[in-house]
């Protein structure tokens, strides 16, 4: 199945209207994760214009993990499920066992992940 994402750009009327959004989307976030498919949402804020607020979307074909260790400098390259993103992520190095930092959703955060359980169980 292809996984489909987009790019939109959103401009709130006041900073006030964005304040009252992200607590409307601190509740929402948990109806997102019911969703059949769904598997992540986030937006950044443009860094020239703040108010600006970029949600992104885009046909997904493939993801791939590219990261060095800081401790032992083993380099990874590997491709991954994008379903599993999260237990990925935090998979230790497999050279020294360093334990990556992988932040986790919080409330004020502004983005939303969720793994399919019975593929992120499989690792």
């Amino acid at each position: 199945m292809a996984i489909y994402l987009s790019m939109q750009r959103v401009r709130f009327s006041s900073t006030d209207d964005y304040e009252k959004f992200k607590i409307v989307f601190g509740d929402v976030r948990h109806h997102l994760k019911d969703l059949p498919g769904f598997l992540h949402l986030t937006w950044w804020t443009h860094p020239q214009d703040p108010t600006w607020h970029i949600i992104t979307n885009f046909e997904f074909k493939r993801a791939r993990l590219i990261r060095v260790c800081p401790t032992c400098a083993n380099i990874q390259d590997k491709p991954f499920d994008l379903h599993i993103e999260q237990a990925v992520l935090a998979e230790p190095c497999p050279k020294c066992g360093y334990h990556f930092p992988v932040m986790p959703e919080t409330r004020e955060s502004t983005a939303v992940f969720k793994d399919v359980p019975e593929l992120a169980t499989a690792l």
